[in-house]
């Protein structure tokens, strides 16, 4: 979430890529909209709290981005009357119409630039990363995975990561206290057996020119602010491209997704870590990706602020008093809530579009045993059961196994849930 101080006002460590967006929005509103008002990306904090604020003389067009749960809490101070509101993600209009619980003709879309898809090389690949380097972005499963493959696909594959070290945690899944990045990733390189260790770059402004003939880009972000992707993008324009399934990946042709389901977080458990590094692996290798959606473009109605202000009064109602910690510059401590786990867990769900394939649903506790899940598993730590974006799951088609669970969450699966025929694969391991 953008750092903003009433004393002073900095730069978002995003800078480069909101200009970029803030141009690109520019010139496909100008050439797509006959009735264009004045375009505001209020992402950016000096466009947002300085003279560039909008005038309110004419309409204004709303650009949301990745901070967006912000910008509804600051909506009703907005001076402006009518505005329309765009993003560039299918994903992120589908979650703020249901969050807002607005019609989505209220949301437009524009389209990302349309990139033919470029023919893998994996076994000679140039795995390239480009972005900031944190707990979000998963790096630490990118390292993971390429330490796997040059051990048991291809010892030419190779790995650069461009970017610099930053702290924020994994707000997407809930706060999940890590310690500092910059401090770890050497921890985590030298906890992996390596062919050829990853190359560390830090920022370049022309990373472009790392790049060759077998330059693979790469991206396993599950971060919530994962709406467009602009280094994904650009390199896109020239090289293969591999990104997770999540949030405005989806929307970038050319790009083969990787199932986000098989990329591992920091706080999971290391039997996690390594099977879910296999089953990324088995993807890569057999390319087995799922395919990015065409956005069709959208104008969307002209909104009144005051209908806008009441549906975000009523999203702010819901989560209140937690809500307030955004307030404080406070994001990750409102995600450890439980208001802001359950949030955020939906917000998950409609970012990755994961359990259209799943059938099975493994729920392991801190007793859990090493146990190869399969591929079509969706993992549940017990804990998160009080989530409703979880219980509903309960009551669907899937095959239900325990893992190292508490007799209590057993007792509430098999008695308060009436559910029958969970197989206990801890109690099976032992058998065996």
């Amino acid at each position: 979430m953008i750092k903003i101080s009433p004393q002073t006002i900095t730069h978002s460590p995003c800078k480069l890529s909101l200009d970029w967006l803030n141009k690109y929005a520019h010139e496909w509103i100008k050439n797509n909209v006959e009735d264009a008002g004045e375009i505001w990306l209020p992402d950016d904090n000096h466009l947002a709290l300085t003279s560039h604020f909008p005038k309110g003389e004419k309409h204004t067009e709303v650009i949301l981005t990745g901070s967006f749960l912000m910008r509804l809490i600051e909506l009703p101070y907005w001076k402006f009357q009518e505005m329309r509101l765009w993003t560039f993600s299918s994903k992120l209009k589908k979650t703020l119409s249901e969050f807002l619980d607005i019609s989505p003709n209220m949301i437009g879309l524009i389209p990302h630039p349309n990139h033919t898809k470029k023919e893998l090389d994996l076994k000679s690949a140039d795995l390239v990363y480009v972005g900031r380097l944190n707990w979000t972005k998963n790096i630490e499963a990118l390292l993971y995975i390429t330490s796997y493959l040059q051990h048991h696909f291809s010892s030419e594959i190779t790995l650069s990561l461009v970017g610099k070290p930053d702290d924020l945690p994994d707000e997407s899944l809930g706060r999940v206290e890590a310690p500092p990045f910059e401090k770890e990733l050497q921890k985590i390189i030298n906890h992996l057996p390596w062919v050829n260790p990853p190359k560390l770059y830090g920022h370049q402004d022309n990373w472009k020119g790392f790049l060759n003939d077998k330059s693979h880009f790469i991206s396993l972000s599950t971060s919530m602010y994962e709406d467009f992707g602009v280094a994904a993008n650009e390199a896109g324009e020239k090289i293969p491209t591999l990104l997770s399934s999540w949030g405005g990946h989806w929307d970038q042709l050319g790009a083969h997704l990787i199932p986000s389901e098989y990329i591992f977080h920091s706080y999971e458990a290391e039997w996690i870590k390594k099977r879910k590094t296999e089953l990324l692996a088995q993807s890569l290798t057999h390319e087995t990706f799922y395919e990015a959606e065409e956005i069709t473009p959208y104008i969307p109605v002209m909104c009144h602020h005051k209908e806008l202000t009441e549906a975000c009064l009523k999203f702010i109602d819901r989560h209140s008093p937690e809500i307030l910690l955004l307030f404080r510059e406070d994001l990750d401590t409102f995600a450890d809530t439980d208001k802001g786990k359950t949030l955020f867990h939906s917000y998950r769900n409609h970012f990755s579009e994961r359990f259209s394939s799943l059938k099975t649903l493994h729920i392991y506790g801190e007793e859990a045993q090493d146990y190869p899940f399969s591929k079509e598993a969706f993992l549940i730590p017990e804990r998160d059961l009080i989530y409703n974006v979880y219980q509903k799951l309960l009551f669907r088609d899937f095959e239900i196994e325990t893992n190292g669970i508490s007799s209590k969450v057993l007792d509430f699966l098999t008695n308060t849930l009436n559910l029958s025929d969970i197989k206990n694969v801890a109690s099976l391991d032992k058998e065996i």
